[in-house]
């Protein structure tokens, strides 16, 4: 199966046998798409990107033909609801109902779909995360496969595909996360920072702050008066223990970015940990584009006084045994999309 996360900037590509527990991973790639080919998830250009992905898995021998995509577009809208257990069809109505209100008059324009995340009280309730993605959204992204020569089996979208990868007992960099050790994962992206608590039942509680690595770009390219390709290489490489030794004007509004960035992350650290007398967070992991910026591990270990790593290895995944070091930390959605529960 071939599993596309579609970002505004790339493609993340991977390949493998799913699994409703397990990813047996065979392939992955990372290609670059031309800027506004989709901001915010909106395919506006599905013929030009249906080039870019075929010819993509072409070159690099991904002959699957099913595939999935995962998606992240502010225009989703997503709640939680709790409901009386009940058969799937009355569950669905009940659900539907729920976001027909929320979403009003534009309920019509949209998908709906939902998944059951706990049972509760003896199997009395259970606690379901509903999605909305507008429809025509949802059509270009089916285009986009079917013009690719690709079966569509699932569209996804990131909080989800993340929910199922780290789901009840999953170890991540060797940790299993129990009753009383709460973790944070957060995916430092181009248009904002997807944040997820994860306990030993699974995921607790999402958040997404509109701060990404395109903000953080576009000061130093303003700044020193270079392109944003040239400005995220620098920020790749700034130590952000010494950013020093960026010029004055530009090492003062870096810091204000950061500090508006980790102040956010704060607070939902502080949130969890007061509202919840079993778990505190004593780990964070990072993923996606960002989390390799040099020193950033250090910096957040240091501010927050949590043991703070790169995703390197998540056990519901099997990498492949040959060849170079798979970055799974920059396919995180790609692969927790794969899984078909």
């Amino acid at each position: 199966m071939i599993s596309i996360d579609v970002g505004n900037r790339n493609l993340h590509i991977v390949e493998g046998n799913p699994g409703n527990q397990r990813v047996e991973l065979t392939r992955c790639i990372s290609v670059p798409i031309p800027q506004g080919m989709n901001d915010d998830g909106t395919f506006s250009r599905v013929e030009e990107l249906s080039r870019i992905l075929t010819a993509t898995l072409s070159s690099n021998h991904m002959n699957s033909r099913e595939a999935v995509m995962t998606v992240n577009i502010s225009t989703m809208v997503t709640r939680d609801f709790e409901f009386p257990n009940a058969k799937p069809a009355e569950l669905s109505a009940m659900v539907r109902s729920e976001m027909e209100q929320v979403l009003a008059a534009g309920a019509s324009n949209h998908i709906i779909d939902y998944r059951v995340t706990a049972v509760l009280e003896n199997n009395k309730k259970v606690k379901v995360r509903a999605a909305a993605l507008p429809r025509d959204v949802v059509e270009r992204a089916l285009a986009l496969l079917s013009a690719s020569r690709l079966k569509p089996v699932a569209l996804d979208i990131h909080a989800n595909s993340v929910a199922k990868l780290f789901s009840e007992g999953v170890k991540v960099n060797g940790l299993t996360c129990s009753n009383d050790c709460a973790v944070l994962l957060a995916e430092f992206g181009y248009s904002g920072t997807s944040l997820y608590i994860i306990s030993n039942s699974g995921i607790e509680f999402t958040r997404t702050i509109p701060l990404g690595g395109r903000e953080f770009d576009s000061i130093i390219s303003r700044n020193l008066g270079i392109t944003p390709q040239e400005a995220e290489e620098i920020k790749l490489k700034a130590d952000m223990g010494h950013l020093d030794a960026l010029d004055h004007d530009t090492e003062d509004q870096v810091r204000t970015f950061i500090n508006r960035w980790t102040d956010e992350i704060h607070k939902l650290i502080q949130y969890h940990n007061t509202r919840s007398a079993l778990s505190t967070i004593r780990n964070m992991f990072l993923f996606g584009g960002g989390s390799r910026m040099a020193g950033l591990t250090e910096y957040l270990e240091g501010l927050f006084s949590i043991k703070c790593e790169v995703i390197k290895d998540v056990s519901k995944v099997k990498l492949p045994s040959r060849g170079a070091a798979f970055p799974i930390d920059q396919y995180i959605n790609a692969i927790g999309a794969m899984i078909r529960l």
